[in-house]
Order: C-alpha cells, then sequence, then structure tokens
C-alpha cells in the first residue's frame, strides 16, 4: 500500500522553475531565521520579478517540497539546496541531482505520466497546444488517479484521489489547461530531460539526447524508465531506496558502488563536512536527512566518482558512534524517530584537519 500521494494540484504557470526554489531559499530565506508569510513574499517579488499570486504558490511549493519549515525557515532539504545552489542563473549539477528527487518526491506522480504522454510522442516530440486541446491534461490526471487507486484504501486518500478523477469531467480553458501542465513539464527542461523548442508560435516538447560513451542516448527516455512507475517511488525514495542509482543513470554520473569499508574514511570525513555545514549554532544539531543527501550527493563527483546511498551514509554514521559515542550522538524528534545527530569540536576539527 502507498504512503504517499506526490502531486501538486494548485500551482500556477509562473512557478514551474527549480531556480525560483532556490532564490527563495539563497536570497529570502535562511537556516534560523523566522519570516513572516509577507516579509518572504515581498523578499520574492523583488528578487524573482513574478507577481504577489504566483510567489504564493511559490512559497506553498517550497513547504510542500519540504524545503522550508511552516515557521519558513530552512528544512533539511533547504540546507542542501543552499549547500549546492548558486548566484548564477543555471542550476548546477549537483543542484539538478538535489531537485530531481524533491520534485519526484512532492510531484513525482504526475510527472511520471507527463513523461509517458512524452515517450509516446515519440522523438519529434509533441505540441504543447494539440496536447492540451486534446484533453492530454485530464488524461494525466486520470491516469495518476488510477495508479493509485490500485493500492490506497483509506478513505481520506481515495476523497483526494477523487478529485483528480472529476477534472476528466470540467471544460478547462486554455489558459486553464497551460497552468496546470507547465509547472510539471518545466523543471523536466531546467533539469535537462526534456527539450522546449518553438514551432512557428507554438511550444513543443521533445525528448533530450546526451552522447555516452560516443553513443547517443535519450535521456528522457531513461528516466522514464527509471523512474517509470508511480508505485514505485514509496520504495525508491525510502532510507532503503536506490535513487542515487536510478538518479546515477539518468544524469549519465558514476555508477560504481562505493566499498563501506575501503571507503569509510572518505564518507567519515563527507558526513562530518556536511555536519558542520548544517549544525545549528545554539545545540548544534543537524538534520540526518540533510547529511544523507548532502553526502550521496557529492560522492557522485570528484573527487570520489561513487555512487552511495542513504543506508551507506546511515550505516557510516553508525559506525563512527559505535567507534566514538561520546563525540557522536543521536537524537529523535517528537515520534520517537531517529532524526538529529551531534558531533563533538573535538572531533569536527581532528576530521576537517585530514
Amino acid at each position: 500500500m502507498t504512503g504517499k500521494l506526490r502531486y501538486v494540484l494548485n500551482t500556477h504557470e509562473q512557478v514551474c522553475h527549480p531556480r525560483q526554489l532556490s532564490v527563495l531559499i539563497r536570497r529570502c530565506t535562511s537556516g534560523s531565521e523566522e519570516k513572516s508569510v509577507s516579509q518572504l513574499l515581498s523578499c520574492l517579488t523583488e528578487e524573482t520579478k513574478i507577481n504577489r499570486r504566483a510567489c504564493e504558490f511559490l512559497v506553498d511549493l517550497a513547504l510542500r517540497m519540504e524545503l522550508v519549515e511552516k515557521d519558513l525557515h530552512w528544512s533539511g532539504r533547504g540546507w542542501v539546496i543552499n549547500a549546492f545552489a548558486s548566484d548564477s542563473n543555471d542550476l548546477a549539477e549537483a543542484e539538478k541531482v538535489a531537485y530531481l528527487k524533491y520534485y519526484l518526491d512532492t510531484d513525482g506522480a504526475l510527472i511520471i505520466n507527463f513523461l509517458e504522454e512524452l515517450g509516446a510522442s515519440g522523438e519529434e516530440g509533441m505540441l504543447m497546444s494539440r496536447f492540451l486541446n486534446e484533453d492530454g491534461v485530464e488524461r494525466v490526471f486520470v491516469k495518476t488517479a488510477e495508479d493509485y487507486l490500485q493500492e490506497v484504501f483509506d478513505i481520506s486518500p481515495r476523497y483526494e484521489l477523487s478529485k483528480l478523477l472529476y477534472l476528466r469531467e470540467k471544460n478547462y480553458s486554455s489558459k486553464v489547461r497551460t497552468d496546470k501542465f507547465i509547472p510539471h513539464i518545466e523543471p523536466l527542461v531546467d533539469l535537462g530531460f526534456v527539450r522546449r523548442s518553438k514551432e512557428g508560435s507554438s511550444v513543443k516538447y521533445g525528448p533530450v539526447f546526451r552522447n555516452e560513451k560516443d553513443k547517443m542516448v535519450n535521456s528522457t527516455a531513461i528516466l522514464s524508465r527509471e523512474f517509470g512507475s508511480v508505485l514505485d517511488l514509496d520504495q525508491i525514495l525510502s532510507k532503503d531506496g536506490d535513487f542515487f542509482r536510478r538518479a546515477s543513470i539518468s544524469f549519465g554520473l558514476p555508477t560504481e558502488k562505493i566499498d563501506r569499508i575501503r571507503d569509510y574514511p572518505n564518507i567519515r570525513h563527507e558526513i562530518v563536512k556536511a555536519y558542520d555545514e548544517t549544525k545549528d549554532t545554539y545545540f548544534r544539531l543537524a538534520r540526518l536527512n540533510s547529511i544523507y543527501d548532502l553526502v550521496c550527493i557529492r560522492m557522485l563527483y570528484a573527487p570520489y566518482g561513487r555512487l552511495c546511498e542513504e543506508s551507506d551514509v546511515n550505516h557510516t554514521i553508525e559506525q563512527m558512534n559505535a567507534e566514538s559515542e561520546e563525540d557522536i550522538r543521536f537524537h529523535v524528534d517528537d515520534s520517537g524517530a531517529r532524526e538529529f545527530v551531534t558531533i563533538s569540536k573535538d572531533y569536527v576539527n581532528a576530521e576537517m584537519q585530514k
């Protein structure tokens, strides 16, 4: 039985680029300072140049993606985006990996089913106006609801899914259809998996090809293959899942797995580095989910070029704790789940000097 419905219905055409979320994190929020909604909206309208109503949707999306907490300071994921984002208009490569995970966790069901529609259009791609006029959006909504209804039996989520089914009966205007399509497809353009082009006055979306070992491969088809089942997302994104393996294949990154024994010093170093970057200044607590993502993503790039998953990082932290219990301590949230870690100053200093 699936544990989470991964789709966002209430969004806005202007709120479709991951870069806008990076602006929200880097320029309008912080890891410690609480903000009012009014303060945040004022900052966003100035920094993004989009209207205030669209900025409200952007804040809602950041909350849904768990980039910020309810009091509008960074959550664990916000720390990750802050670490990888730059002030450039282009996303950093590591930032793309993080966003792929967070978009799939929030809107993955619609993303997967829009990708399926795109794949069915072939290498020529889909003309947006034709897709929308032929009830493409409604078709995706219904497919998403049907996917979930196979596994969801509780009343509340089934009621939410019934809203998707009801949407096929709506007589949407062209503008509303556009608003309901663009925010789900445009992030894939920014992440490098979908190509946007102009055909006359119309917009066309098509697959992206990349050169891999002197062979052209379809990046869009690879992403669709690796994340092709809505009902698999729970396992893929779980603590024991293989998101980073699938992401590495999708982006054409290294897929050679780390060796927990041989690579222990490198993983330990990256854990301590991530902890030192994301800890709060008063209690010295850092969120484990920030550390997991920072370490797994950084291991994919130079000087390491190796694949590791959250379970590997967790295993390494537990080993560090077993070796030095006084220096490394775990802390739980209100429900008793392990969520935070503290590492002593002496341990951090010794590790960072190596």
